[in-house]
């Protein structure tokens, strides 16, 4: 189905590529999540042929393409408010060519105050992040644990939240918007909350959402910097496929003019045929209606899912689809570990009025029985 460069329409791949029944497969019986490893349930372009793949791939790049052009007008204006802050001086034509050409802070000192100021506020010297109040008496003891607990994580478990947190206010003092990522990361074994610099995160520019998480909007693209050694490292712990697949140099011929001042004022410069030069991996957040394969994979069911699509923007190779209900496995195994050693923490302590549930049930604990 055609569309125009500013529609939003979010379908499936052509169904000659994505039906593999096409090519004259035999059928065979349905396979349960129990007759797929770990890693393979996780991605989903495992199963794929290689025309499968390219078709979706190719879609993809398209999309992001279109939701990157779109908002071109506004990355103009915050290459002109970047330009302010970092007081880049321009020469000045005739006749002010020998004129003074002095910059004057009015924006810098401003945005830096305002970030010093929401930094404190938010991130306070003291370490209490988190306030914990008990709603009773008896939750006193709990909610004290609670609280040291958190702070405790925050700080020395996620070690780049800090940093992240103010490289966020700095986005939103100076830009007026910032976005953030908390997130499980499979191949790091860790949480991290990082700060999504303005030019890698990509939506349509007349798309509008009131909700934080943005699960109202069709589709959006983070970009990641990877290095064809990272791709490959990804590969090994079963995160990416057809990391030999990758190919070409990482060069960003398209690099838009906020990116190259903003380079230009960091003084970055990297030889671009090095293999360590970081190349744009695209992970799009978007809705795709799966081929209707199921002896391919469970998740081929021929319905709309919710999915994470990611692949190398400069060969457009597909690396990895994973839907977003699912539970990753490294991180369910990760919450009962957890959970585990947080009983036998408050188990001594005693809990209580609090029933202490096992890791088996945690699927039926509310949130706050959970802290």
């Amino acid at each position: 189905m055609a569309t125009e460069p500013g529609e939003l329409t979010i379908d499936e791949a052509e169904p000659d590529a994505m039906d593999p029944a096409a090519e004259g497969d035999e059928p065979a019986a349905a396979l349960s999540d129990e007759d797929m490893a770990p890693t393979e349930r996780a991605n989903l372009a495992a199963s794929m042929t290689e025309e499968m793949q390219k078709a979706i791939g190719t879609k993809c790049l398209d999309r992001f393409e279109r939701d990157k052009n779109s908002r071109a007008p506004r990355m103009k204006h915050l290459k002109e408010i970047q330009e302010m802050y970092a007081l880049v001086a321009k020469n000045k034509d005739f006749p002010f060519h020998k004129a003074a050409n002095v910059k004057t802070p009015s924006l810098t000192g401003p945005v830096l105050q305002i970030g010093a100021r929401l930094f404190d506020m938010m991130w306070p010297i003291s370490g209490k992040v988190f306030s914990v109040v008990g709603a009773t008496a008896e939750d006193t003891q709990f909610s004290t644990v609670t609280e040291r607990f958190s702070n405790t994580y925050v700080r020395y478990n996620i070690p780049y939240m800090s940093q992240g947190l103010h490289d966020t206010i700095h986005q939103m003092a100076n830009y007026g918007s910032s976005f953030r990522r908390v997130y499980w990361n499979a191949y790091e074994r860790k949480i991290r909350a990082d700060w999504i610099p303005m030019e890698d995160f990509v939506v349509y520019a007349k798309v509008r959402s009131q909700d934080p998480s943005m699960a109202d909007v069709p589709r959006y693209t983070m970009v990641h910097h990877m290095s064809k050694y990272d791709i490959e490292a990804y590969e090994r712990d079963g995160i990416f496929i057809n990391a030999d697949k990758v190919k070409g140099t990482a060069e960003d011929h398209d690099a838009s003019d906020f990116k190259k001042t903003s380079d230009k004022i960091d003084g970055y410069d990297i030889d671009e045929q090095d293999e360590d030069y970081p190349r744009q991996v695209l992970e799009q957040h978007c809705r795709w209606k799966l081929p209707k394969q199921p002896t391919r994979h469970p998740a081929f069911d021929g319905k709309e899912h919710y999915v994470v699509i990611t692949l190398d923007r400069g060969s457009g190779q597909m690396l990895r689809m994973s839907l977003r209900e699912e539970d990753d496995p490294d991180d369910r195994r990760r919450f009962v570990r957890e959970q585990q050693a947080l009983h036998r923490v408050l188990a001594p302590a005693g809990a209580g009025q609090h029933e202490l549930r096992s890791p088996a049930d945690h699927d039926k604990a509310m949130p706050h029985e959970l802290l």
